[in-house]
């Protein structure tokens, strides 16, 4: 999809109908980077549940959601994204999105979609 696509959606929706279009591959690269990465902000909260491949526990979610564009993953996530071409392809898209413009940063509201997504396969 493109952002012309997504772009007439909510915010949150907006970033899923982008994320969904490209594979999940920003949601991957976050929970990669901020969740499943050794000491990762959150890895000691999802190791056992959303990496092992299970859905995300409460814990997990909470934590991922709780973080900021300051947290020390965020850069981590930036890094993963770029080396994986769908992942670039959804940053236009999601640079469209109403309120997300020049949000290369995943933004901690991002993780709540993890919650009712079926479990991540990294």
């Amino acid at each position: 999809a493109t952002g012309g696509d997504c772009a007439s959606m909510a915010a949150d929706d907006c970033f899923q109908c982008c994320d969904d279009a490209n594979g999940n591959a920003l949601t991957i690269a976050f929970v990669t980077a901020c969740g499943c990465s050794a000491g990762a902000d959150c890895n000691t909260q999802c190791s056992a549940t959303i990496c092992a491949g299970m859905q995300p526990s409460q814990e997990c979610v909470t934590c991922l959601n709780g973080l900021s564009n300051s947290s020390a993953c965020i850069a981590n996530v930036n890094a993963a994204c770029n080396k994986d071409p769908k992942c670039q392809a959804a940053i236009p898209c999601v640079n469209a999105c109403p309120q997300l413009a020049d949000a290369i940063s995943l933004r901690p509201s991002w993780a709540s979609a993890l919650a009712s997504a079926p479990a991540v396969v990294l």
